[in-house]
């Protein structure tokens, strides 16, 4: 980066870390800080409950016992945890782009790579399923011309970054990309960035075919600490009532169709175990306008 500054010539950085992935373990600078916090995993209605209507391995999911609960809690705050190294990351990188006098001439994009649920339909943790939690990434975006504060709501996606990168440079993606640039919706008068999105994609198919027999691990809690925070690498750590927790399940390979415009805002799912697109073993429907929290499935109801 300093060399090109000096070259006054165009540089790309691509940076990536770890946090908040597991093992999620806060640094020991942040650690004193993080156990003060007194948050907890949030508290959606569809937090530790119970849905005979969605796939089997979340319809016959046991409850999250208490104890279980304490250790979520603990999870989502060491996950924050780790957030602060990364905000350390950006501080650093932004105080470096301002040294070196090009903070105003960099175009910046902060995003993940999966969204993540934490007690949701009675799953302990993870991010396999095709839920709004899963699904939905962070995605924050600043540079010359991008109003300060704007929120878009469009459906963006991670195959749009490599195209919007592009763009910046002057330089042009095959039509046959599935991908687009963000420009048009970020930057530009506000009727320009109004008539991108109008004609911005409102579906998309999202997949997982991964499926496999993953269990909650044993984890011991001591001291507010977690004994060994790589939990899911451990022997399986049963419900009270003697039953195991999955996170993931073999029949769990899905497609999905994520549709979102002025009328509907709905996903349609279908779970084929051996991904053949004949042999579905299970659907579900939800209304997201209706139904934010993915609690109902409305497939047995819909109409040919």
């Amino acid at each position: 980066m300093r060399k090109a500054v000096a070259a006054k010539q165009p540089f790309f950085a691509y940076i990536g870390t770890t946090g908040p992935h597991l093992p999620s373990i806060p640094a020991p600078w942040h650690l004193p800080e993080v156990r003060s916090w007194n948050v907890t995993a949030p508290r959606l209605p569809n937090f530790n409950q119970h849905y005979a209507d969605h796939h089997p391995m979340v319809a016959s999911a046991p409850p999250v016992d208490p104890d279980k609960v304490q250790y979520m809690d603990l999870h989502y705050r060491d996950r924050l945890g780790t957030l602060l190294s990364i905000d350390d990351l950006i501080a650093n990188v932004i105080g470096e782009l301002e040294r070196l006098g090009v903070l105003d001439n960099t175009y910046i994009i902060v995003s993940s790579d999966h969204g993540y649920h934490i007690g949701n339909w009675r799953i302990p943790t993870e991010k396999m399923w095709p839920y709004e939690t899963d699904i939905r990434i962070p995605a924050y975006m600043r540079g010359p011309g991008i109003p300060k504060g704007q929120r878009i709501d469009a459906m963006a996606m991670n195959l749009d970054i490599l195209p919007t990168f592009l763009d910046l440079a002057g330089l042009h993606l095959s039509p046959a990309y599935d991908g687009r640039s963000l420009l048009p919706l970020v930057r530009g008068s506000e009727s320009d960035r109004r008539a991108a999105a109008d004609t911005w994609r409102t579906r998309t198919v999202i997949a997982f075919a991964e499926g496999a027999v993953q269990e909650w691990g044993k984890t011991t809690i001591s001291n507010g600490t977690i004994a060994n925070p790589q939990s899911q690498e451990n022997p399986p750590l049963k419900s009270a009532s003697g039953e195991t927790y999955l996170f993931d399940d073999p029949d769990n390979q899905w497609r999905m169709l994520r549709v979102a415009n002025s009328t509907h805002n709905v996903s349609y799912v279908e779970w084929d175990p051996k991904f053949l697109f004949k042999d579905v073993a299970f659907h579900a429907f939800y209304d997201l306008k209706s139904d934010p929290y993915e609690q109902v499935n409305l497939f047995g109801s819909l109409s040919d």
